[in-house]
């Protein structure tokens, strides 16, 4: 009766479930991508462009699956309302509380490039 359990049709769609999620959790944004982001980022804020713009022309140019796909949930947060800081905040493993707190201070002095730049420093 074990056996039929483990291979009955709804076992088998869970376990279809489970594995796009497990898959995501693999894929992590590397460091070098990060870097290249924040350094795009810095330069497109520094030239004028609008936050949301910005996110939205580095998200589509992103050569990483997992940073693209973190990209898309804070550009659609920065869309609805929530303040950068916050975007990020949402995304413990790609962006440590340092990171965020830093962006807040940026973000609420109207600094934003220069704590960018300080970021790149880290």
């Amino acid at each position: 009766m074990a056996i039929e359990t483990l291979h009955s049709p709804s076992t088998a769609a869970a376990g279809a479930a489970a594995q796009p999620r497990a898959l995501f959790r693999r894929r992590a944004v590397r460091p070098k991508d990060l870097m290249f982001f924040l350094e795009q980022l810095t330069l497109l804020l520094e030239t004028g462009v609008t936050l949301h713009t910005a996110l939205t022309s580095l998200r589509e140019g992103c050569g990483s699956p997992a940073l693209a796909a973190v990209l898309d949930v804070i550009t659609d947060d920065i869309a609805a309302g929530r303040s950068f800081s916050a975007a990020l905040g949402r995304h413990p493993a790609v962006f440590s509380g340092t990171y965020v707190n830093l962006v807040a201070a940026g973000e609420n002095g109207g600094f934003m490039p220069e704590v960018l730049k300080q970021l790149l420093q880290l």
